[in-house]
């Protein structure tokens, strides 16, 4: 019980990323996200419109579609793990995607993807993962 008390307050703090190409989606995605209390969120169109947000200023989570055009979730994620800033290549990535199969996995995991949701994403698991992924970085910080 501490932790999700620790984990409102730093919710606020908390500065997010949605890359997606889809309008109905960034908008159902930041919905989910604010209902955590989370209110500092930036939305992307695809991975090189995400980079001009990166390079601004650092996230504490990424949540990118898997499939868009110039550069897709997978493109993004390399990208942001190959940076020698830490407080950018070491930004937790959600790849979410309506296409799931191994081969998905295993090439999101060889890119550095933390996690994998497949769509539709219950707003529950959702919540779950970025908890942690937001506790586990309070922590280590």
């Amino acid at each position: 019980m501490t932790e999700i008390k620790n984990y409102n307050v730093h919710a606020a703090r908390t500065k997010a990323l949605i890359v997606d190409d889809s309008v109905s989606m960034r908008k159902l995605l930041r919905a989910m996200i604010s209902n955590m209390g989370i209110t500092q969120i930036e939305e992307a169109t695809d991975g090189q419109h995400a980079i001009q947000f990166i390079e601004k200023q650092p996230f504490d989570f990424i949540l990118s579609d898997w499939k868009m055009e110039p550069m897709d979730g997978l493109e993004l994620c390399r990208w942001v793990r190959a940076q020698k800033d830490p407080l950018i290549s070491a930004i937790p990535f959600i790849l979410v995607s309506a296409y799931y199969a191994e081969d998905l996995v295993k090439d999101a995991n060889s890119a550095g993807v933390n996690l994998v949701m497949r769509k539709p994403i219950e707003p529950k698991m959702l919540r779950k993962e970025i908890e942690t992924i937001v506790l586990l970085k309070s922590k280590v910080a």
